[in-house]
């Protein structure tokens, strides 16, 4: 709320917060206010899980990366993996926002559970809002430079859990 407002001139998209790991409501409630954007890492439910379940109590658990509070409250979600800490690539962090209440991130708050839209959403679409860029109901705008991925399975049917990516062309790649 203290951060100056932006000027014209400045650079385009929003400003954003990165992690928010443990961001309980009332933090959720504020960065909806703010007009933040949020870069977080749900991933870290798979690779720091058991230490979470030490450290946290059961309550606060489900305030972990909680991203359908944030999505729900207005605030931009995208994804990140925070690699080097964290393993990189798509799978962790897919299916880690859609698996929350089940199997072994069952203790982790169903609530915060994401549908597989909006996990690729927070995985490709928020970051070109973030940086001010046009978003459509398509992934990649037609001609949009980016990374493509071909993934080996539809993941909207059964969700993320052992997606993974079968081939991959950079920029300027044939």
């Amino acid at each position: 709320a203290a951060a100056p407002q932006r000027t014209s001139g400045g650079p385009p998209g929003l400003d954003r917060m990165e992690h928010a790991s443990l961001c309980p409501p009332a933090l959720v409630e504020a960065l909806a206010a703010s007009g933040l954007a949020v870069v977080t890492q749900p991933a870290f439910l798979f690779s720091r899980g058991a230490r979470y379940r030490r450290q946290l109590e059961e309550p606060l658990r489900a305030w972990l990366y909680p991203v359908a509070s944030l999505h729900q409250a207005g605030v931009p979600v995208a994804f990140s993996s925070d690699a080097p800490v964290a393993t990189p690539g798509l799978g962790p962090a897919l299916a880690a926002a859609g698996g929350r209440g089940t199997g072994t991130l069952a203790d982790f708050g169903e609530a915060e559970r994401l549908s597989p839209g909006l996990a690729f959403a927070a995985q490709s679409q928020t970051h070109r809002l973030i940086r001010g860029e046009s978003v459509s109901d398509r992934w990649f705008a037609p001609g949009e430079e980016a990374n493509f991925v071909v993934l080996n399975r539809d993941p909207r049917p059964s969700g993320f859990a052992d997606l993974q990516v079968a081939a991959a062309a950079l920029p300027g790649q044939g």
